[in-house]
């Protein structure tokens, strides 16, 4: 064996990781805190079928996806415009517990997978990390410890300073969500909208959605808001939610638990000597929507070819280095872009209105969800008169926007110490309040 991994997380992420180190001659343990059946959220996620075949996986079974519907933003003035999907390449939507059990089905049998194993902390000496530990006291030594234990992450969240990782993401980096399914009731017609998405809903930072599900019949609701949700929040958001859409009827299932989700920008430094971030623990959402599945995939890719392709001490802090690099110059910037338009959005009201009815929420909403900019700068470009207020914020974080990108793309080429904090630290300086 070339060495022996260790994930915590068998969510889509860890799993895909588990499938490419362990194919390429690793000793591969997964570690899950939650059962085989809790693995992952019981709802479903859009994706870009390109991820699939640009990662080398085939295309997921029919049963676990559907594909999406055209989208119905909702602003702050309550005045809905209908956005069509992109017929060039729709996205499907994905089972998360569906794609988790393929995962697993695609994996090798040399692939240990450990189910109800909650792992507390990182076993390090001075700067390096070579294991875990349990909750039940128990240790487990290895080469690598790949962290996909999600935003709130006992691993990442232990180590010590010197490995000048953020232990902690703030609550107003994170966008903590409910979602419940609803029957829908006896004789109510079908909507002309059956997919809403409500911006800053009830004026509050966050986002509402009701996605009438394909087969007509249950409607899937979830409220998300930044930096907490009081149960009195939820339930008047219910309760508004209710009253502009009769296919909501008596609860099904869901909404037994609050959960949080990253919708900031990828964390500063995401390894060490025998450690690595990946997915949601290392803040790796698309930072408007909370959807990571898609970047998650493609960042397990860019770990396991940065292992797998080094010389020698394919482990070291300087090696796991050139996976950040990759990952910031292809994904990371990106992110980091569209969290100052997210923070652009939360402090106003009136420009969400203008961008919705205006028609640049069709590109921004390519660009989110990881297509293309050019539907974006079309729009743009189009705006009448008119919206020249709109035009003109736009375009100042259009600007900010580009710098951040540049930056976050010029990560030193190589791994230096003194180099890489100032990297760092400018990185970090436009989101610092």
């Amino acid at each position: 064996m070339k060495g022996t991994v260790a994930i915590i997380g068998a969510n889509q992420t860890g799993l895909f990781a588990a499938k490419l180190f362990s194919e390429q001659g690793f000793s591969v343990f997964v570690f899950e805190k939650n059962s085989r059946e809790n693995a992952a959220y019981e709802w479903t996620d859009d994706i870009s079928p390109s991820v699939f075949k640009e990662v080398g996986l085939p295309f997921p079974p029919n049963d676990i996806f559907t594909r999406t519907r055209s989208l119905t933003f909702v602003p702050p003035g309550h005045n809905p415009v209908f956005v069509p999907k992109n017929e060039e390449e729709p996205d499907i939507n994905v089972s998360r517990r569906g794609l988790n059990e393929w995962l697993i089905s695609l994996l090798s049998e040399g692939v240990e997978l450990y189910f109800d194993a909650c792992v507390t902390r990182a076993l390090t000496d001075g700067d390096i990390v070579y294991g875990v530990e349990f909750s039940n006291g128990e240790t487990f030594e290895c080469d690598l410890v790949v962290d996909c234990g999600g935003v709130n992450s006992s691993v990442r969240r232990s180590l010590p300073q010197i490995f000048q990782i953020q232990n902690e993401v703030n609550a107003n980096d994170k966008l903590f969500v409910k979602r419940e399914f609803f029957a829908r009731p006896e004789n109510c017609p079908l909507p002309k909208h059956p997919e809403k998405v409500y911006l800053k809903h009830k004026n509050e930072n966050g986002i509402s959605r009701c996605f009438l599900k394909k087969d007509d019949e249950t409607s899937d609701v979830l409220v998300g808001r930044i930096g907490s949700l009081s149960d009195e929040t939820y339930e008047n958001a219910i309760a508004d939610l209710k009253e502009d859409n009769p296919v909501i009827g008596n609860k099904v299932f869901g909404g037994d638990a609050i959960f949080e989700i990253p919708v900031r920008r990828p964390l500063s430094n995401l390894v060490a000597n025998g450690y690595v971030l990946l997915g949601d623990s290392a803040c790796m959402t698309i930072p408007i929507i909370g959807s990571g599945i898609g970047s998650g995939l493609k960042a397990a890719k860019m770990l396991a070819d940065a292992v797998t392709s080094a010389d020698k001490e394919p482990f070291s802090k300087k090696n796991l280095y050139r996976y950040q690099l990759k990952f910031m110059r292809e994904i990371g910037g990106k992110h980091a872009a569209i969290e100052l338009v997210r923070n652009k959005l939360l402090s106003s009201r009136g420009e969400i209105d203008d961008l919705v009815k205006s028609g640049v929420m069709e590109g921004l909403a390519s660009v989110v969800s990881g297509g293309s900019a050019k539907r974006l700068v079309k729009s743009f470009l189009a705006l009448p008169f008119k919206y020249f207020s709109l035009w003109k914020t736009l375009f100042g974080v259009s600007i900010k926007a580009a710098c951040v990108v540049s930056h976050a793309t010029k990560m030193p080429p190589r791994f230096d110490e003194k180099e890489f904090e100032k990297w760092r630290k400018k990185y970090d300086k436009p989101f610092n309040k």
